[in-house]
């Protein structure tokens, strides 16, 4: 990921500040770290806030022609790389992610059906997922069966086609200490860093 030139990127925050919950304030706080690093480097980047976007909550449809779908899409289309800052709820993503995925990435935009199959659109995309569980990493992956990672490596990508997708996850967030947030935070940036991303002309 790091060898491809981005030039344009989406950043989707799923978590709200509440003062109360120190793994989603402390995606919240990240999230926006990296996106005003990005933007004071001169880096075309646009944000999608899903933190409050009831629209989205899973099971919810909305019609193709919904403002918000359209406006969503129109920055999802602009994007050459999109990066995700997500929670892990019950070894899964939120609701108002998934809810976001089903009404924007659907078919004449981000699919094809031919001759009975489904093919991706989105070739020209990475996507490259920051995601934090409360769980540690050995139950994810043995118990739960890492179905985070499995669903963007797999379901994402092979569904709608994207070229790279890196999923980035940290755990133990129920007992993490302050240090390890720092760290956490340390080794985001870092990834952040090596991208490849052009500044604005």
């Amino acid at each position: 990921m790091p060898n491809q030139q981005y030039n344009n990127i989406l950043i989707i925050l799923t978590s709200p500040k509440t003062e109360s919950d120190q793994r989603l304030d402390f995606i919240f706080d990240l999230t926006k770290k990296i996106a005003n690093e990005m933007n004071s480097k001169n880096v075309n980047v646009n944000a999608i806030d899903l933190c409050n976007e009831t629209e989205f909550d899973s099971g919810a449809y909305l019609k193709p022609t919904d403002s918000k779908v359209i406006e969503y899409q129109i920055k999802i289309n602009k994007a050459d790389l999109i990066m995700i800052f997500t929670p892990i709820i019950n070894d899964t993503i939120p609701a108002n992610l998934k809810g976001f995925i089903d009404n924007t990435l659907v078919q004449g935009f981000a699919i094809n059906y031919e001759n009975k199959l489904t093919v991706g659109k989105m070739q020209d995309k990475d996507l490259l997922v920051f995601a934090f569980d409360n769980r540690p990493m050995w139950q994810t992956k043995f118990i739960f069966g890492d179905q985070v990672n499995n669903f963007f490596n797999k379901t994402i990508k092979l569904t709608f086609g994207f070229g790279k997708v890196n999923v980035n996850s940290f755990e133990n967030f129920r007992s993490i200490s302050k240090e390890q947030l720092t760290n956490v935070e340390s080794k985001v940036v870092k990834i952040c860093e090596k991208l490849n991303i052009s500044k604005k002309v």
